[in-house]
């Protein structure tokens, strides 16, 4: 089974067999709500660089198997998502699934929960995935789960603020608001024992500990990583130290300049949880969303 995943910033592939096991896995930044702040549309050259990296996606993965197909946070907010749908499903083969929020988190935990298993971890969690427009915030205990999604990502944001006080400022609101969810949570009984954070931030920074690049990277060497404020704070420096070819070889191409961004909001994050150490794991919303298609195909059979 194929899982997808068009994110604001990535598009991303995995493919399982039916035990649930990794055969192949497909990346690529596509930028798809570049722009959409300002004109409340996915701009064609954010649908080309789509069609681009779904070409690509057709080479490497037999697309007659089955497949899943979600899009995410920028695709809700298109008011041409109808268009854009429909000339990824003409054009570039594949018919996407425009998701809400709660079923995002609720596929990004069911692959979490996987890897955590894997690990041998079965302790409550508080999740976050941060994301290209938005950032989802997901307590988890003994099968009960509450999310909630913030207005967030790091593409939107580098868009709007850039590094500036204006961010500090906005990541301050926001972050009052996640300590406000937090401490309800709290109240109503979930007392997670677990800060576990996956998408591109805390994978990119857990590959820079490990010392991979971008093509090298492995998701085996980072799951289960532990990272820490001062520890992504010293690699995100050591990056921006790095001239730009550099940096891109090591985060990927157009990677490197929102990861700033992403760093700050996954601070942000530490400070409203109230956690000192996140857990990192690679499988998000594309493993689980193959994850999921795979169940029900089983129970149909």
């Amino acid at each position: 089974m194929i899982g997808i995943d068009l994110g604001s910033n990535t598009l991303r592939a995995v493919s399982l067999d039916a035990k649930f096991e990794r055969k192949g896995a497909f990346e690529r930044i596509v930028r798809t709500a570049e722009g959409l702040d300002q004109s409340g549309l996915i701009s064609p050259n954010a649908l080309e660089r789509i069609l681009s990296a779904l070409a690509e996606l057709r080479e490497r993965f037999d697309l007659s198997e089955p497949y899943e197909a979600v899009a995410t946070a920028a695709l809700r907010r298109a008011k041409n998502q109808k268009e854009i749908l429909l000339a990824l499903e003409k054009r570039g083969g594949i018919a996407f699934r425009v998701i809400d929020a709660q079923e995002e988190a609720t596929l990004t935990a069911l692959a979490a929960q996987g890897a955590l298993k894997r690990l041998g971890i079965e302790q409550e969690f508080v999740m976050v995935d941060i994301g290209g427009s938005s950032t989802e915030v997901l307590f988890f205990r003994r099968g009960e789960m509450i999310s909630q999604s913030f207005e967030m990502g790091i593409l939107t944001f580098k868009e709007r603020y850039g590094i500036s006080h204006g961010l500090e400022s906005k990541l301050y609101e926001i972050g009052s608001e996640i300590k406000e969810f937090a401490r309800d949570m709290i109240h109503s009984g979930f007392k997670p024992e677990l800060f576990v954070g996956v998408g591109g931030t805390p994978a990119t920074l857990a590959s820079l500990k490990a010392g991979m690049s971008y093509a090298s990277y492995d998701y085996q060497k980072i799951e289960g990583m532990k990272l820490t404020p001062p520890l992504i704070k010293k690699e995100l420096e050591k990056l921006l130290r790095l001239p730009l070819k550099e940096r891109e070889r090591l985060a990927g191409a157009g990677k490197s300049e929102l990861l700033e961004v992403g760093v700050k909001i996954f601070e942000t994050l530490f400070l409203a949880l109230g956690f000192r150490e996140c857990l990192i794991v690679d499988d998000s919303l594309r493993e689980g969303v193959a994850i999921s298609a795979l169940k029900k195909a089983t129970q149909q059979n």
